[in-house]
């Protein structure tokens, strides 16, 4: 979605862990989390930039805290 000079992108993200994740260590189960993006662009040139994950659900996820 885009209006004026921003623009709003919706993104999922699915992967692995397979590295450090902070102090936890690899878990090997596989994450699917939405993203939301926000642009501002301005003249060709990207001004600011704000995202939004579900790192709660990520976690959860990972098993990190309780589903």
């Amino acid at each position: 979605v885009a209006e004026g000079e921003k623009v709003l992108v919706r993104l999922r993200v699915r992967g692995t862990h397979t590295g450090p994740f902070g102090e936890m260590q690899a878990t090997g189960k596989s994450i699917d989390i939405g993203v939301l993006d926000l642009f501002q662009i301005r003249d060709g040139v990207l001004i600011e930039h704000w995202a939004l994950l579900d790192n709660l659900g990520m976690l959860k996820q990972l098993g990190a805290i309780d589903a």
